[in-house]
């Protein structure tokens, strides 16, 4: 992680972007569709897909959506 320093005259936004998970697989946090396709050796295509359908389980793993 990298983190921004900010001198004494320079003003600090009142707003950062977070950036949320979209699912979360075997108690584990995924951002990206392409990261839990990763994870379950499928391709992001297939979990996209699985959102829309708002599968409750992809390959036998228990997904919660976000």
């Amino acid at each position: 992680y990298y983190f921004k320093t900010y001198k004494k005259d320079e003003e600090i936004p009142v707003e950062i972007p977070v950036k949320l998970p979209i699912c979360k697989i075997d108690d584990l946090y995924f951002h990206t569709f392409a990261e839990a396709g990763r994870y379950l050796k499928t391709s992001r295509q297939a979990i996209a897909q699985a959102k829309n359908r708002n599968s409750k389980k992809i390959l036998d793993h228990e997904v919660i959506w976000f």
